[in-house]
């Protein structure tokens, strides 16, 4: 294995194992020795993406997936300038109503999902809700 392609894998599951969910129900020593006898023979960092994943699936969170470049950048790359169903909104007897849903994205789209939740807000309270 090069040394790049061995530095990459080993970064990548010492972010696992340091932040998964379940780290203390894993047996580390024995994902790592899985994981880099997969990658056996990488030469690049892209050869060691099916060892990362299988790792990650073996930690049985339910949680943790790898996403290649292209696809994560495909799927958290854009940002929305709305985001379906953030709203906020004055209701009858000065109860202010505020819709935050779920996001998933770059740091860009969770900067800007702050700015509409905080737009939001105002709205829901510039009636000057009780409630």
């Amino acid at each position: 294995m090069s040394p790049g392609a061995q530095a990459y894998l080993s970064g990548a599951l010492d972010i696992m194992e340091k932040h998964s969910l379940l780290r203390h129900r894993v047996d580390w020593a024995d994902v790592r020795s899985k994981a880099f006898s997969q990658a056996r023979g990488a030469q690049k960092t892209a050869d060691t993406y099916g060892a990362i994943g299988s790792a990650l699936y073996a930690l049985g969170d339910g949680h943790s997936l790898f996403w290649e470049p292209q696809e994560a950048k495909e799927r958290l790359g854009a940002t929305a300038d709305d985001f379906d169903g953030l709203e906020g909104r004055s209701l009858r007897g000065g109860v202010g109503y505020v819709s935050l849903p779920g996001v998933q994205g770059s740091q860009e789209a969770y900067d800007q999902y702050v700015r509409q939740g905080r737009s939001a807000v105002a709205k829901a309270g510039a009636a000057e809700a009780c409630g």
